[in-house]
């Protein structure tokens, strides 16, 4: 069936503030439980079994791409979309899900071989079952989002969550060691696809229509393209560390990031979430898409950089203290990579708009860019352990950043000055309180620095950003309270 035309400003605004809402509740209650297991999990767990997980996971992370094939995102950005269009893909899907699942799980012993860790056969054979659901699940989800269907999937992924945390911890304090990090993945796999299901069986059926593949192709090549280099850009690190320094490091350098990955999804895939949909929705109507996308990056940079901020200047204190003193060799990595996690905080939004505009192919290219690069970068920073490893992703975001910046503005005519307004704002407040901070912490207890850093970030925000930072507080007491529009 076709879909609606765009709303009008106020219905627009409604529906775009109630996904948030349920983006909100999905990603603070479902990420806040899953730091929980997190702690709970690194107490009780080696960097090694880490490690094992991580390799496996990016495996399964670079199948996953040719299993959904790009079809989630072409149905969810498709103007009018038919019924053979949805049977299609979700047939194509499920034949690709049960092909590759089946491959991993044959080709398990040659890949743990490959890295030169045995242990990793046995983990990539259990988590190839998540390739099977997420051919079946795929097309579901993209429908749901497509509609900005976000209790539904708020609902599914919280359920998922709680679930097979709650397993996962209790096969840890059994002793189950690397099988509870298996059961947290494979766990949230399945119990997501089956409420997935629930929510959307009626849509599904299964068909093929040659004309229907075609044109979800014509859309799904370039942004399978995008998520293969993705896959580069957010996976070669974790090779790269397995492969010249081993397991066990890489399983410190994962506990890091995923660190810095769980405040990203905290603080800012609350708005990404439904930035391709609110984006898509808006294609025609540029003057509104610059809008949105400026206050979406002013909110999300000046919520999410003092988080950031804050991880790096107290890393030393709250790593020992809430983790373990085995993850003490993380603090150097953890405090390089929260450059990164500040920087996509503005960066998270520009893809979904060069998607949404119908310049996928555009994006793709920007990514084999940065990629390419990267890699070069990682393959000289790897023999030189994980600090080196750190700054090298650092390095490749910041030097490729003004390419993807200039691209951006010459298809959309975005306003430089206005689109960094919020971003500069947060990073200078982070240079000062952080420096703040680190100038107290050496000679004073840690109280007075923390209420330091409060109060310099504070006094930045309210020089510099009064009435964004209103903004911000507005979209939240509305999003959160009142469920409203934006």
């Amino acid at each position: 069936m076709p879909s609606a035309p765009v709303q009008a400003s106020g219905d627009f605004g409604r529906r775009l503030g109630k996904s948030i809402f349920w983006s909100f509740l999905d990603k603070w209650i479902s990420r806040i439980f899953t730091l929980v297991v997190f702690v709970i999990l690194g107490r009780l767990l080696t960097p090694s079994d880490f490690g094992a997980v991580a390799l496996a996971t990016s495996y399964v992370v670079f199948v996953t791409i040719f299993v959904d094939a790009g079809f989630g995102n072409a149905l969810i950005q498709k103007a009018h979309l038919t019924k053979r269009d949805i049977g299609t893909a979700f047939s194509v899907s499920a034949v690709f899900g049960l092909a590759l699942g089946g491959v991993s799980l044959l080709s398990a012993p040659a890949v743990a071989d490959l890295f030169g860790s045995p242990q990793t056969a046995g983990v990539l054979r259990a988590l190839s079952v998540s390739l099977f659901i997420q051919g079946l699940s795929s097309v579901p989800a993209a429908l749901l989002e497509r509609e900005m269907q976000f209790k539904a999937l708020a609902i599914r992924r919280t359920s998922a969550t709680f679930l097979s945390g709650t397993a996962a911890v209790v096969v840890a304090l059994v002793g189950g060691g690397v099988w509870a990090l298996v059961v947290q993945s494979l766990g949230f796999a399945v119990i997501g696809g089956v409420l997935v299901w629930v929510s959307t069986w009626r849509s599904m059926s299964i068909a093929f229509d040659l004309g229907s593949l075609r044109d979800l192709f014509n859309t799904s090549l370039g942004v399978l393209g995008i998520q293969f280099v993705t896959f580069v850009n957010s996976q070669a690190d974790r090779l790269i560390v397995a492969i010249f320094l081993g397991v066990e490091p890489l399983g410190q350098y994962f506990f890091a990031m995923r660190i810095i990955s769980l405040s990203i999804e905290l603080f800012t895939a609350v708005f990404s979430n439904v930035g391709l949909s609110a984006f898509s929705k808006l294609q025609d109507d540029r003057p509104r898409l610059r809008a949105l996308l400026y206050r979406l990056t002013s909110t999300t940079s000046l919520a999410t950089v003092p988080v950031f901020a804050a991880i790096g200047a107290f890393a030393s204190f709250f790593v020992p203290v809430v983790f373990g003193s085995q993850w003490l060799p993380a603090i150097p990595i953890l405090q390089i990579l929260i450059f990164l996690g500040a920087l996509n905080s503005l960066l998270i939004f520009d893809r979904s708009v060069l998607i949404a505009v119908g310049r996928a192919s555009t994006a793709f290219w920007l990514s084999v860019g940065q990629a390419g690069f990267g890699v070069a970068l990682l393959l000289v920073a790897g023999p030189f352990g994980l600090v080196a490893v750190a700054a090298a992703v650092v390095v490749r975001q910041y030097v490729f950043w003004p390419v993807r910046m200039l691209v951006l503005r010459r298809i959309i005519q975005y306003r430089l000055t206005t689109y960094l307004a919020g971003w500069g704002t947060a990073m200078l407040g982070l240079v000062l309180a952080w420096g703040s901070a680190a100038a107290i912490m050496g000679t004073a207890p840690l109280w007075l620095a923390i209420i330091a850093f409060v109060l310099v970030y504070g006094l930045t925000y309210a020089l510099l950003a009064r009435r964004q930072v209103v903004d911000v507080v507005r979209i939240a007491r509305r999003t959160v309270f009142e469920r409203g529009r934006l």
